[in-house]
């Protein structure tokens, strides 16, 4: 463990530097009081030679309505019109403290300029009236109804801020009015222009819609499914197209097999031959597709399905339409098909049994007639199939773009009616722009008219309340630099952070009426270890043996010398109490009186020897043959002073105190040795060299810092063991820890508010009673009460040091 530092107690490098905020104001509570006074006094005073501010407060709602504009946003033909409720101000807050409407407002409507010579503003310019009127006007839209807003406006003359609030009012209101006849003529023109716009092109579409009519001149069979004569006659080509397409690929086969029969010899004809005539029927094979196409019968049934289709075509055109000259040109070309087929069937029926040669070349001639006959139908089927889906297509085009024409056409005539309407609306039919409008864009409600200004400033508990804390806080401050100034020590934080050094206990100041001594002891009352061994202080004394114990770290020999900065300081009574206190835990205990200088031990503990200390040192005396036992406290050796010698500072430094150290050192278990004040003399420099400990003893006084500093900068420059600093006399000092009590722990003392617990867990209190006699220590003495002190007790012999405590 580093020297002079205790378990639990505060290292100095490590201890607190943070504001000590409620000991400075109770130090110096009269300054701030006094700071308070004088802020309270001064406010009064500006209260009452402050001129009266009133405030004039109006509530207005502005609404807007269903905006004049009309949104085109289902038409995309044209660019859509701006909305006209964007040119209606949304933040009136802004908008009524503009310099426009303030100048409005103490302009007035026919120029008469009555708000410029009202009593608040006279002795200004036109544009100081402005600028004054600006900056005391406030106005606030309502953080609930973003609709609702508060015009405020702080005045002198309470009249003159009632009649700006309403003349602002009124003209705001005016001005809303007539922005909104702006707008309004504005999107009556924009409505009439796109009106026009939109009847220019509805004619447009018109013409466009009837040329789209006029090209297509196509029978539509179904509307709903969009279905045209296209449509049908595109689903009777394409099977057609496809039966002759099989019929060719099957007749080109019977031809190449005929021939190759042919070109084979006679076997191969007759075997061909007998082929065709084993066939159900020679011309075609049974019931086949190529039977159906190319019979008789499938022809007559094209042709009447032909001439059906040309009825119904001249219903609706004339006889020289291209459609019925195409069907009848077609109607022809079948029949003649149909006769062919006739002619060829009995021409074959003929030569049925002839030579099989020349039958084979027959039958040949017959395909290749058909052959080239459905070749040729097949040809105009296919152009006429291509005909008709070109039609179609541009057909159906035209009927699409019909649709989107017929359907810009309807909505465009929706916004004509509905421009048409809204124009109605805003104005009068038949009227100019500057009638009055039917329509109006907003709701304007006076919520609440300024009919009565109201004292703002001041107000004499906040101007009361405001100068207190303001006189409170310079006070405090002021009370701050003299705090600052004071040198010396408020609380055991700054002791510990000034000297750096622990602090190992705090001794209270007992008063005249709490003085006690046993009886029939010659012993000084101010030994009240001895007196009173339960009392608080001689608690506070037994925490600094208990230091001393730590530090020492159990050593059965050790040397303690007792000091102080100054004189008065209380050292020798601490000294004397430290000794009892440890000879009272059984110890062996010589208490060595080396002030040489003031002595006061011997009176302390009634001895009367002119040998001591000072003659030891000077080789006049042995010093075992010079010290005296202390009968009533058991353990207890005290080596007085002496007669003051002449040079105690020589003796001081002489050799033969290092060897009296060691000698006394080796017959006791503790050497307390009291010694002058540091910054006094020179002598107990020397001793602090040579012994285990010094405690530094002070009491609080004016200064005393920068001579508790000093003092411990001389320890430290000797390289002594410092155990710690005793706070003398706590309780007779105004000021010093005021934060603290005692009665945390029920077991300390309290001097001026500081208390210092010793944290064993049990209060002391319980031992002992201020009013009783109390020692049960010693059974068979009692304790007195002292009530005077008795000559030569109150002082030291030079009459300069009072009592450490005051008993």
């Amino acid at each position: 463990m580093p020297a002079g530092h205790l378990p639990g107690a505060v290292d100095p490098l490590q201890s607190s530097s943070r504001f000590d905020f409620w000991g400075v104001l109770d130090r110096r509570k009269w300054i701030v009081f006094l700071g308070a006074l004088a802020g309270i006094v001064l406010s009064v005073l500006y209260y009452y030679y402050t001129p009266q501010l009133y405030e004039a407060t109006a509530k207005v709602r502005i609404e807007p309505r269903e905006p004049l504009g009309l949104r085109l946003s289902g038409l995309q033909l044209r660019p859509m019109l701006p909305d006209p409720a964007e040119f209606m101000p949304t933040r009136h807050d802004k908008i009524i403290a503009e310099d426009s409407i303030v100048r409005a407002t103490l302009t007035g409507e026919n120029n008469e300029r009555e708000l410029f010579r009202l009593e608040s503003f006279r002795g200004l310019d036109d544009e100081l009236v402005i600028k004054e009127l600006l900056e005391n006007l406030t106005v606030l839209p309502d953080k609930e109804d973003l609709f609702n807003y508060e015009i405020k406006y702080i005045s002198t003359n309470p009249q003159d801020a009632t009649l700006i609030v309403n003349n602002l009012v009124k003209t705001y209101r005016k001005s809303l009015e007539a922005r909104y006849k702006i707008e309004a003529n504005d999107s009556v023109s924009m409505l009439r222009e796109a009106q026009l716009g939109f009847e220019s092109e509805f004619q447009v579409l018109v013409k466009q819609i009837d040329e789209l009519n006029r090209q297509s001149n196509v029978i539509v069979m179904n509307e709903q499914a969009g279905t045209s004569i296209y449509t049908s006659a595109i689903e009777s080509l394409r099977p057609r197209i496809t039966l002759a397409q099989e019929a060719l690929s099957g007749l080109t086969a019977d031809r190449d097999r005929s021939l190759e029969a042919l070109e084979m010899g006679t076997e191969a004809t007759a075997a061909q031959v007998r082929i065709l005539m084993q066939q159900e029927k020679i011309r075609f094979s049974g019931n086949t597709k190529l039977e159906e196409f190319h019979s008789t019968e499938y022809t007559q049934q094209a042709i009447s399905e032909l001439e059906t289709e040309i009825d119904m075509l001249r219903q609706y055109f004339s006889s020289g339409h291209s459609r019925i000259r195409a069907l009848e040109s077609r109607l022809a070309k079948t029949q003649a098909m149909l006769a062919e087929q006739k002619a060829a069937s009995e021409s074959l029926n003929v030569l049925n049994t002839g030579d099989p040669a020349l039958v084979l070349q027959v039958y040949i001639q017959n395909l290749d007639q058909q052959i080239d006959s459905i070749q040729y139908a097949l040809q105009k089927d296919i152009l006429e199939y291509r005909d008709a889906i070109a039609k179609e297509t541009r057909f159906q085009q035209i009927r699409l773009q019909r649709r989107d024409l017929e359907e810009q056409r309807r909505q465009i005539n929706e916004m004509r009616q509905e421009l048409m309407a809204k124009v109605r609306e805003i104005m009068p039919s038949g009227v100019t722009a500057g009638t009055e409008l039917r329509q109006k864009g907003f709701e304007f409600i006076e919520l609440r008219s300024a009919n009565k200004a109201e004292v703002v400033w001041p107000i004499l508990p906040i101007v009361l309340a405001l100068g207190g804390l303001l006189g409170s806080l310079l006070g405090f401050g002021l009370g701050c630099l003299v705090d600052l100034a004071d040198k010396t020590f408020h609380n055991p934080d700054e002791v510990i952070r000034y000297l750096g050094l622990p602090l190992i206990g705090h001794i209270p100041v007992i008063t005249q009426g709490k003085r006690y001594q046993l009886d029939g002891s010659p012993l000084d009352t101010a030994l009240c270890v001895h007196h009173r061994p339960r009392s608080q202080a001689s608690e506070a004394f037994r925490a600094i043996r208990t230091a001393i114990y730590f530090n020492t770290q159990g050593r059965d020999n050790a040397v303690i010398q007792v000091t102080s900065p100054t004189p008065g300081d209380g050292k020798s009574t601490i000294a004397a109490n430290l000794a009892i206190s440890i000879a009272q835990s059984g110890k062996r205990v010589l208490l060595v009186d080396g002030d040489m200088r003031r002595p006061r031990l011997a009176s302390m503990f009634n001895i009367e020897s002119k040998e001591g200390f000072a003659t030891v040192l000077s080789g006049e005396s042995i010093w075992k043959d010079v010290v005296f036992e202390c009968p009533e406290i058991e353990g207890l050796s005290i080596l007085p002073c002496g007669v003051k010698p002449s040079n105690p500072a020589e003796l001081s430094t002489s050799p033969q105190v290092k060897q009296l150290i060691e000698q006394m050192r080796s017959e006791f278990d503790f050497v307390v040795i009291d010694t002058p004040p540091l910054l006094a003399v020179t002598d107990p420099c020397p001793i602090a060299a040579r012994v285990d400990g010094v405690i530094v003893s002070m009491r609080i006084k004016k200064n005393v810092r920068i001579s508790a500093e000093r003092a411990v900068d001389i320890l430290r420059n000797l390289g002594a063991n410092v155990v710690g600093v005793v706070v003398n006399g706590v309780g007779a000092q105004s000021g010093y820890g005021s934060q603290y009590t005692y009665g945390a722990y029920r077991a300390g003392y309290s001097y001026n508010g500081y208390g210092y617990g010793y944290g064993y867990g049990y209060g002391y209190g319980q031992y002992y009673d201020e009013n009783k006699n109390s020692d049960r220590a010693r059974p068979g003495r009692e304790t007195r009460r002292i009530e005077a002190v008795p000559a030569g007790r109150g002082k030291s012999p030079d009459g300069d040091e009072p009592l450490d405590i005051e008993l």
